[in-house]
């Protein structure tokens, strides 16, 4: 996977881009959230992991996937997604099914036992941003609402 560079940018974008992405670090590396843990515990291969969060958030929005959805999405070999993905279904957490239309194409969803692993990491991660918030005065956790709500109702400009 390349990483873009951000010459091409304002300096001023580049510089608050810097200031959140070390926010975003310090949350992610916050010891008490045992995120990793949950990973750990079921035995699941980063790649596992990257699947079953594309086929969550495709399940949110009501989407239906394929195999090479998933395979291009991640920027994996389609072989390394079957193989990934295999491990998934022998424990429940991901379905493969062949679409009723065209049985070359492989329909894929999250199973609930997948969906709850993903709760879980979700939960941990959003107990680690509230020990952040908490941290915060009552001044910084309202400028903190106030952008948050602007940039979620804004979107793109």
């Amino acid at each position: 996977m390349q990483i873009p560079s951000a010459t091409a940018l304002p300096t001023a974008t580049v510089a608050l881009a810097e200031q959140l992405g070390e926010l975003l670090r310090e949350l992610f590396l916050d010891p008490d959230a045992d995120h990793l843990g949950v990973i750990e515990q079921h035995e699941l291969t980063l790649t596992q992991v990257r699947i079953l969060l594309v086929l969550a958030c495709a399940a949110e929005h009501q989407r239906r996937l394929q195999m090479s959805d998933l395979a291009e999405r991640l920027g994996i070999s389609n072989g390394a997604i079957s193989r990934a993905f295999a491990g998934l279904v022998e424990r429940g957490m991901a379905t493969r099914h062949e679409a009723s239309d065209d049985r070359r194409i492989k329909r894929v969803a999250i199973a609930r036992p997948g969906a709850e692993v993903v709760d879980q990491i979700a939960t941990l991660r959003t107990a680690g941003l509230s020990r952040f918030v908490e941290r915060l005065d009552d001044l910084q956790r309202r400028l903190l609402a106030e952008a948050l709500a602007s940039i979620r109702d804004g979107g793109e400009r």
